[in-house]
């Protein structure tokens, strides 16, 4: 039942907060991390405009600089395309954001980009309408355990 209140508590201020009325500040993951897999100068170009993408949101570009997003380059295995160049950069796809307490709303899910993957602790909630967002926006969402 307190977990039920504490999805409301986050909707009403979430929705307070676009009406303009602040009460309190709404809780926001403590650590945001982010695989980035650079294999060619496409992939370079598609992080850096992100990147400056990202530095228009303030609180985003605070969250960076502070230390709370952290970015990561994939060490995986390289994967060779075999598709064409269309003479522009294409954006950096392969986002993964992690979340280890509290709650996941819409508003989270829709800053993320298409197509990338959710890691979610066992003790993280998420909001019907974020898991409608993800689902729309085809974001994998992985369990851990912990």
């Amino acid at each position: 039942m307190n977990l039920l209140r504490q999805q409301i508590r986050q909707i009403l201020v979430e929705e307070m907060g676009q009406l303009g009325i602040h009460e309190r500040k709404v809780p926001v993951p403590a650590y945001r991390e982010e695989t980035v897999k650079i294999q060619s100068d496409a992939d370079l170009n598609g992080f850096a405009q992100r990147l400056l993408e990202i530095g228009r949101d303030g609180k985003s570009r605070a969250e960076i600089l502070g230390g709370r997003w952290v970015f990561r380059l994939d060490h995986s295995r390289a994967e060779i395309s075999m598709g064409t160049s269309t003479g522009s950069p294409q954006r950096a796809s392969g986002q993964t954001v992690a979340v280890e307490k509290g709650l996941i709303t819409e508003s989270m899910i829709a800053k993320m980009q298409q197509g990338s993957t959710l890691v979610v602790a066992k003790a993280v909630s998420m909001t019907p309408l974020a898991r409608d967002e993800a689902r729309r926006k085809q974001i994998k969402i992985q369990r851990t355990l912990a």
